[in-house]
């Protein structure tokens, strides 16, 4: 196991500027704040899903070696930092804003209680045997979530939900959820811009995605299944030593 909170607290503020800059383009600002992987067995394993998925789907869009960063997502928002509504070009004022808020959280005295900060994956919660799990386009990898992360992943939103943008747009999967599972999401997002924070973090690292027909979807995800299968049965051995 690799700690963690050594590269994130360098890091973290560098992370946010690339993420705001990385997206100036589209409609909406997406900022992924997130955890680089540190060097150790977990980004070794990573690198090779994603190696491997790769090699075998000429479509996949992640490619862990040079455009994207291995990572865990802390938290992912559509935040509110263009000049108006119709203008993609950064309001640089609140960028800054946003940037100080961050860079005044001192993240080594909010886990002064936590004695280390370990990363590990974890088996699929609907199978013990496998450390990976497809959902739609995505393959991840399904991390251990610790007090550590949960701190971390709280601290920020914390720090960074007065940014969001408004009126929150809920996710239509949302809607398919039980109630009760529906009701707490939706009061997730109008609080935070996502539901996947608080209670509903869930750590992960995104190995895969592709965007296939929803014609040939069936046998893409048969073929990523037998490619990660193939990584589980070399995870497997040295899952301990990680």
């Amino acid at each position: 196991m690799a700690s963690i909170l050594g590269g994130f607290v360098r890091q973290h503020l560098a992370v946010i500027v690339a993420g705001v800059f990385l997206v100036q383009a589209c409609d909406s600002v997406y900022l992924d704040v997130h955890i680089p992987l540190p060097e150790g067995c977990v980004k070794y394993n990573a690198l090779l899903a994603n190696r491997l998925l790769r090699r075998s789907n000429s479509h996949e869009e992640v490619n862990l070696f040079s455009t994207h960063q291995p990572h865990i997502t802390l938290y992912l928002a559509d935040f509110e930092l263009e000049q108006t509504d119709d203008d993609k070009v950064l309001n640089q004022t609140r960028v800054a804003e946003m940037k100080d808020d961050i860079e005044k959280t001192n993240f080594t005295q909010i886990l002064s209680n936590e004695p280390s900060c370990q990363l590990s994956l974890q088996a699929a919660h609907n199978d013990p045997s496998l450390f990976y799990f497809v959902n739609g386009a995505y393959t991840m990898l399904p991390v251990q979530k610790t007090d550590c992360l949960q701190i971390l992943s709280d601290t920020v939103l914390s720090a960074l939900k007065s940014y969001i943008r408004k009126p929150v747009k809920v996710p239509s999967w949302v809607n398919d959820l039980p109630e009760s599972e529906r009701i707490a999401a939706i009061n997730r997002v109008e609080k935070y811009g996502s539901p996947n924070v608080k209670e509903s973090f869930s750590p992960h690292i995104t190995v895969g995605y592709d965007t296939e027909s929803s014609e040939a979807f069936q046998a893409v995800t048969t073929s990523k299944i037998e490619v990660m299968d193939k990584w589980n049965s070399l995870y497997k051995p040295v899952q301990n030593e990680c």
